[in-house]
C-alpha cells in the first residue's frame, strides 16, 4: 500500500462523507423515476466486469419490455444529450454506450449525457421505455434507482480496497449498504463454496443483500476488418495483444492460453488511439502478424480515422460475457423480474 498517500485518501473520504450526507439530509435533491430503474454499477474506478453485466441483464429484458440504457457517456467529445440512432458516432456516444448500440441496434434505446436526470427526461420523453437500466450511475446520486445492482471482483472485493489514490475505490465502502445485489465478477471457475461463504460472511456487515457469482466467459473471435475475415486465426497463432481497459490482465492471460503473444500494447483505460498508436501497430505486427482486442477497445480502433491504414493487418476482437450457474441465474432473473413486474409506473422523473 502506498502509505504516502493516505492523508490524500482521508480528505477524499472526508469529501464523500459530506456529500452523502447532503443527499440524506435533503440538502441535495435526489430524484426517482417512476418507471422500473435499475442501476449496474461499483465502487471501483474500472474493471469489475459492469459492462458485460449491463450487457446481461439488458438481454435478460429487452424480449418482454421497452429497455432503455442511460450512460455518462464517458470520454466522449460531444457534450449534448445524444439518444442513439442509426448515424450517431462514437464521438457522440463513448466506447461503452457505442457498444451497446451496435450489439442491440434498435431494439433498445441508448442516451448519453452528464445530467442524468435531463437525459431521463428526455429518454421517457421521446422513447417511452419501460425499463431503464441506469449503466455506471451507483454513485450519482441525484438519481434514485429502483433496484441497484454492485459488483466487484473476486480477487479483489471492494471491502479489501482502498480509496484513490491509495487503492482504487471512488467512493466509501459503506455505500455498498444501498445495494439491492451484490454481483462479485471474475470468479473462478475452480472456486470452491468455502471460499465463496468467506466472501459472503465478509459482505454481511453492508446489509443482506442476494450474493451471487459470475464468471467471464470469451467468446470466438469477430473479425473486423476485410483481411481479418480472410485470414484463419488458430490456436497458439502468432498475434499482438492490444487493450486500453482496466485491469487487463484478465484479457491478456486468455489470449496467453489460446495463442502465442510475440507483442503486448496496453494502454490506459477508454485510451483514444492517435496516429503515433497505429503506427506502433503496424511496428508490432511485424512479430504479432495479427492484432487481437477486446470489444470495447473495437469500438475505439474501428471508428478511428486512422483504423483504414491497417487494411493489410488482420484485426479481431474478443466478446465477453457473464455468466451464472444455472440455479443463480435462474435466481437472478426472478428477483429482477419481480423487481420489474411490481414496479409499472407513468413515465417521469420526480
Amino acid at each position: 500500500m502506498r502509505e504516502f498517500l493516505i492523508p490524500i485518501s482521508t480528505f477524499y473520504a472526508i469529501a464523500l462523507k459530506i456529500r452523502h450526507k447532503m443527499f440524506d439530509w435533503g440538502i441535495l435533491r435526489t430524484r426517482s423515476i417512476s418507471v422500473p430503474s435499475i442501476c449496474v454499477g461499483n465502487l471501483e474506478l474500472g474493471g469489475t466486469g459492469k459492462t458485460p453485466l449491463t450487457e446481461y441483464v439488458t438481454k435478460m429484458l429487452m424480449d418482454d419490455r421497452k429497455v432503455a440504457i442511460v450512460s455518462g457517456g464517458y470520454k466522449r467529445k460531444s457534450k449534448e444529450i445524444v439518444i442513439a440512432n442509426s448515424g450517431t458516432s462514437l464521438d457522440e456516444l463513448g466506447d461503452e454506450p457505442m457498444q451497446y448500440h451496435c450489439k442491440f441496434g434498435d431494439r433498445i434505446s441508448v442516451a448519453v449525457g452528464k445530467d442524468r436526470v435531463n437525459v431521463i427526461e428526455r429518454l421517457l420523453k421521446k422513447t417511452s421505455p419501460d425499463v431503464i437500466i441506469l449503466d455506471d450511475a451507483f454513485q450519482h446520486r441525484k438519481i434514485s434507482a429502483g433496484l441497484n445492482i454492485l459488483t466487484t471482483n473476486y480477487l479483489n472485493p471492494f471491502y479489501n480496497n482502498h480509496l484513490v489514490p491509495v487503492g482504487t475505490l471512488r467512493d466509501l465502502k459503506c455505500r455498498a449498504k444501498a445495494a439491492d445485489i451484490i454481483i462479485i465478477n471474475k470468479t473462478p471457475d475452480e472456486a470452491s463454496e468455502e471460499e465463496k461463504d468467506k466472501i459472503r460472511e465478509n459482505l454481511r456487515q453492508y446489509g443482506q443483500q442476494n450474493i451471487y457469482f459470475a464468471s467471464l466467459a470469451y467468446g470466438k473471435p469477430i473479425a473486423c476488418n476485410a483481411k481479418a475475415e480472410n485470414t484463419d486465426l488458430q490456436l497458439n497463432s502468432k498475434i499482438t495483444a492490444l487493450c486500453g481497459i482496466a485491469q487487463p490482465e484478465y484479457f491478456i492471460t486468455h489470449l496467453g492460453e489460446n495463442y502465442d503473444i510475440a507483442q503486448k500494447l496496453i494502454f490506459s483505460d477508454h485510451h483514444d488511439f492517435n496516429e503515433n498508436d497505429i503506427e506502433k501497430m503496424k511496428k508490432a505486427s511485424k512479430e504479432g502478424k495479427i492484432i487481437v482486442t477486446t470489444e470495447k477497445d473495437a469500438m475505439r480502433l474501428t471508428n478511428n480515422h486512422y483504423f483504414s491504414t491497417l487494411k493489410e493487418i488482420p484485426v479481431y476482437y474478443i466478446p465477453i460475457e457473464v455468466r451464472f450457474s444455472d440455479e443463480e441465474a435462474s435466481q437472478l432473473r426472478k428477483e429482477i423480474f419481480d423487481y420489474v413486474a411490481d414496479d409499472k409506473r407513468s413515465g417521469s422523473v420526480s
